[in-house]
């Protein structure tokens, strides 16, 4: 099945790219490069049926279809857990009018494929035309097209972004950190006192800005580190949190500025004043809005060399855009596999743990070299024949 398309039946084929998401951006990002593939390779009608129409449409995608929840009411994933191991689709409702000759469910990640449960939301699923497309290096056992690195993985979402414009929401030189942190914090008066979800990030972070500090302070009087809106909590209202940043910091940058966004109104917090002239600015304020994708790869590139990041996407969209930095990685914990291969193919030792994968004084003179990982790990090239292959027999069976 990897011999060549007939694209001229190929245009005629409808897919579906079915995209049910848990927050944030990644999942979006991914189905929109999805379908710039398919309609690039084969010209087809790619339609996107999601829960997350207007996040597509800031991106300009087009052909996207809503899906909606019965009775009304916001989709959350928490609607997941009335099947704790299948997407429950018959909540859902859209208007279902299309015959899709292909259909693609991702990416199918949290939980396992179920073709007949497609079929309960979309009447033209059938066992041979329904695809699972997983995250990279999916905890699964099984997917028809496993996106990552290392084994049987078909690659990266790789794009050739150039010619990027330079945007101007803050001047440089500036350091980027943009991971996810704690889902809640809990509150005793105005500190905090507990935290539930991830906690990779909170050290990960000062890890990252104390490196960053170091390669940067003899070199700039200011220096800013983006940061995102968690962190700036952390600083205002955990007492022991911020001596902790301060032990690290303040041997590199004497006055420390936290400017964030309050109330709608900018606030500049001076969390350490010295007499001395070099100041860090710790900028709260870039993140604390949604940040369009065209701008937020603007930050990437024309930030310094070390950038750290979480997520398939932003970890993608940093390598297409701009190979020369190094990049740090915040490992949550069901991305362990995918930090162990990219240690090895990257290569990137302080990939091995998190306690070094996000920066460490240790990697001060770590010098990325992603040639090697871009050349054999481009699902444009590794995974494109598995995508003929079931173009073609669409086609082939479209002809019946």
């Amino acid at each position: 099945m990897n011999e060549r398309v007939d694209k001229k039946n190929a245009k005629k084929l409808k897919v579906a790219l079915l995209n049910t998401t848990c927050g944030g951006f990644g999942d979006i990002v991914m189905a929109a490069k999805f379908k710039k593939y398919l309609e690039d390779w084969y010209s087809c009608d790619v339609t996107i049926i999601t829960t997350e129409p207007k996040k597509f449409k800031s991106l300009k995608i087009k052909n996207i279809v809503p899906l909606k929840v019965k009775g009304g009411g916001e989709y959350s994933c928490e609607y997941g857990n009335y099947y704790s191991t299948y997407m429950n689709y018959t909540i859902f409702k859209f208007n279902d009018t299309i015959k899709y000759d292909i259909i693609f469910e991702l990416p199918s990640s949290t939980y396992k494929f179920s073709q007949s449960r497609i079929q309960k939301l979309i009447k033209s699923s059938r066992k041979d035309n329904t695809y699972s497309v997983s995250e990279y290096n999916g905890e699964n056992s099984y997917y028809d097209v496993p996106l990552g690195v290392g084994g049987e993985n078909l690659g990266l979402l790789l794009e050739d972004i150039t010619n990027v414009k330079r945007h101007n929401l803050i001047k440089m030189p500036y350091a980027l950190a943009y991971i996810v942190g704690p889902d809640k914090h809990y509150y005793k008066g105005d500190n905090i006192i507990g935290e539930s979800g991830s906690t990779v990030g909170r050290k990960c972070i000062i890890g990252f800005i104390e490196m960053v500090c170091k390669k940067n302070y003899q070199i700039h009087d200011d220096f800013s580190i983006l940061v995102p809106n968690w962190f700036v909590e952390k600083l205002l209202h955990d007492p022991n949190y911020k001596s902790e940043f301060f032990k690290y910091l303040t041997k590199y940058f004497p006055t420390i500025i936290l400017i964030h966004n309050k109330d709608n109104k900018i606030n500049y917090n001076y969390l350490a004043v010295a007499k001395h002239k070099k100041i860090l600015y710790i900028r709260g304020d870039i993140f604390s809005t949604p940040i369009p994708r065209e701008t937020m790869i603007s930050l990437y590139k024309f930030s310094v060399k070390d950038i750290l990041v979480t997520g398939d996407q932003s970890l993608t969209d940093v390598l297409s855009c701009c190979r020369d930095k190094n990049v740090w990685y915040e490992i949550l914990d069901w991305k362990h596999d995918f930090a162990l291969n990219l240690e090895y193919l990257m290569p990137n030792k302080y990939y091995q743990s998190v306690r070094t994968s996000c920066g460490t004084l240790k990697g001060y003179k770590y010098n990325s070299d992603y040639r090697k990982l871009l050349k054999h790990w481009d699902f444009r090239k590794r995974g494109k024949p598995t995508i003929n292959g079931i173009i073609n027999y669409a086609i082939y069976k479209k002809s019946k």
